[in-house]
């Protein structure tokens, strides 16, 4: 939505506060992603909500959700009908992020990772970060540390970890991507670059094990083997070579 059609809209604004209620789900005072709405709730909730924040706008639209999926197979979500005739759906719905005059680098897109080595690359865009959050699958939003989508449309996304899995994990073998030429603050970028750009070109160990992407990262060709659960979390990764 550019910003001359918006500012043909006109829709009530609500208070950050009163807007929150209906976008976000919080327990025990912490915000624990996009709140999701059966189609009774939401046909009965605004189809906008405008607020402002900090100076800026923001417009959320209400949108059906995907419908889950497992291993990586989209479920069915097709109305049950019970034996009296009764239609319930199984359809979910929450809020959307259409429209912000908020410049990019403010709302996430430009991302300095905590954790010292872990890349300071565009991985967390706000709408990717929504995505997620109203995707059902179980994460830790404070740990997440950048967000991307697969060539497939995969939603795949990496956190902070520990020396068994994810980030951390990666940078506990700085020395094996260093001996590749991959200076550690740059580990992360190229990992998520292999998963959104590269292309699966053989698979590490017995039968289709780990995956390794090629992929082309600041004008030299690398190999990276990198494991993905099910869910869309990043495991681990490794350079390697090939073939």
């Amino acid at each position: 939505m550019g910003e001359d059609e918006y500012k043909k809209i006109k829709e009530t604004v609500f208070t950050y506060k009163e807007a929150e209620k209906y976008i976000k789900c919080d327990i025990l005072g912490f915000n624990v992603g996009l709140k999701t709405y059966s189609s009774n709730e939401i046909s009965n909730l605004p189809k906008q909500i405008t607020y402002e924040k900090g100076g800026y706008i923001y417009t959320y639209v209400s949108t059906e959700n995907s419908p889950p999926t497992f291993n990586g197979v989209e479920l069915p979500n097709d109305d049950i009908i019970t034996k009296d005739g009764q239609v319930i759906s199984t359809k979910t719905y929450g809020y959307k992020l259409v429209y912000t005059n908020e410049p990019k680098i403010s709302t996430g897109i430009v991302f300095v990772s905590p954790i010292e080595g872990a890349g300071k690359a565009s991985w967390k865009s706000a709408d990717l970060v929504d995505e997620l959050a109203s995707s059902g699958v179980k994460y830790s939003p404070d740990d997440v540390v950048a967000v991307a989508k697969t060539a497939d449309g995969k939603l795949v996304w990496l956190e902070n970890g520990n020396s068994k899995a994810r980030i951390q994990h990666i940078l506990d073998h700085a020395d094996d991507f260093a001996k590749k030429g991959v200076q550690q603050d740059k580990i992360q970028d190229l990992v998520m670059e292999s998963l959104t750009n590269g292309k699966v070109v053989d698979y590490q160990g017995r039968g289709t094990g780990r995956p390794i992407y090629e992929v082309t990262f600041e004008g030299k060709t690398y190999h990276i083997a990198i494991t993905v659960g099910d869910n869309g979390y990043i495991v681990g990764a490794n350079p390697t070579t090939w073939p």
